[in-house]
């Protein structure tokens, strides 16, 4: 797995060219430390993520 791949809407390894919402380069998906992240690249309306599970909060985590 290589430990970091980009979303966006063009010159990402994941684009979506006909999303209108995304950025060009929105956000990228990376594996350090054995863990998992979502991060968000300086979108105006930032990246959110749909949980359907139990999930652990950390400070600073906001809820919508």
């Amino acid at each position: 797995m290589a430990p970091t791949v980009t979303i966006g809407r063009e010159g990402n390894h994941i684009d979506f060219p006909d999303d209108p919402f995304i950025s060009g380069r929105h956000a990228k998906v990376e594996h350090k430390n054995g863990q998992i992240s979502l991060v968000d690249l300086g979108t105006k309306n930032g990246t959110f993520l749909r949980v359907n599970r139990e999930t652990k909060l950390e400070h600073g985590d906001y809820v919508f």
